[in-house]
Parts: C-alpha cells; sequence; structure tokens
C-alpha cells in the first residue's frame, strides 16, 4: 500500500536504511565496526527477524549485556560485600531478606554461598525474582507475605531489608 506522501512502504523502509548507513559513515565508523554491524544484522535476519526486529536483534548480538544491567550488577555486588562486611556472617548462614522484591540481593547473596529466604507481598515481583534465581542458578527459597505477617519456620543469622522494603514495618 502507499503510505502519506505517495511513497510505499518500502521506499520509506529505503529512505530510512540510507539515512541509518549515512549517518554511520558520517560518524567515522571503522570498516570492521560497520562489517560488525552489518554481520549481525544479517544473522538476525537469518534467524527469521525482519524490519525493527531484526536491528533489535542485532543490539543483542553486539551488546548482550546492557550498561544498565552491567550497572546494576556492579550495585548489587556492592551491597552484598557491604552486608558481609558489617555483618561478619559465616559461610552457609541463613539471611532473610524482607521485602526482596525481583530477589536482586537474595541471589547475590546466594551466589555467595547463603542460604537466602527472600519475602514479599507482591506476586508479581516474586514471579521475576524466581526466574532470575533460575538464571543464575542459584537456590533462593521466595515466600508471598506482607513483611510484617511473615513467621519463618526456622531461625535467621541476619535479616536484611533494603530499599523500600521496610518501609509497611
Amino acid at each position: 500500500g502507499e503510505c502519506f506522501g505517495g511513497k510505499i512502504r518500502a521506499q520509506y523502509r529505503l529512505g530510512n536504511c540510507s539515512r541509518l548507513w549515512a549517518g554511520a559513515k558520517d560518524s567515522d565508523w571503522s570498516e570492521s565496526q560497520m562489517s560488525r554491524i552489518t554481520d549481525a544484522i544479517e544473522q538476525a535476519r537469518a534467524e527469521g527477524y525482519r524490519g525493527p526486529q531484526a536491528i533489535v536483534r542485532a543490539h543483542t548480538i553486539l551488546w548482550p549485556v546492557t550498561l544498565g544491567e552491567i550497572i546494576d550488577k556492579a550495585e548489587d555486588e556492592d551491597d552484598a560485600d557491604f552486608i558481609e562486611e558489617v555483618m561478619k556472617l559465616p559461610h552457609g548462614a541463613a539471611i532473610l531478606d524482607l521485602g526482596c522484591g525481583t530477589g536482586r540481593h537474595a541471589i547475590e547473596l546466594a551466589r555467595r554461598g547463603y542460604r537466602v529466604t527472600g519475602v514479599d507481598i507482591s506476586s508479581g515481583m516474586l514471579e521475576i525474582a524466581r526466574r532470575n534465581a533460575a538464571v543464575a542458578n542459584v537456590d533462593v527459597e521466595f515466600v508471598e507475605s506482607p513483611a510484617q505477617d511473615f513467621a519463618g519456620s526456622r531461625r535467621y543469622d541476619c535479616a536484611i531489608s533494603l530499599c523500600e522494603g521496610a518501609l509497611c514495618l
């Protein structure tokens, strides 16, 4: 079909691609950088991606981890370092994370060998936390409960509540 201005959709796409590549060349990208981008787009297309989805997939191929994810991981590691330094817990200690949200701190502490129970009121957050723990290949017990109502069945060596987890207490 025709789009506004009498051009067909393919003509708009070609124009957008031309502007993309012209912009890349104007920004002094090297031939190897251009080649990496071209290869990633070709791989995305070979995987069946088309249009904007191919560009998104190519971006993922080139940069599998975002800067935001790198920063988040560094913050989680810094927080866990702080907890270890202050609490001086023995390896394998039992930690209760109240208001654990998506499990950022619980998962990092479990990576370090602690037995962690994460408690949160939000089933949606806990669903994400369980997925994140599976991806990280760690064992964390996640419990859906308001923090003030949680009654654990075991003794904990340490209880933490970072971020906004303690606002209800």
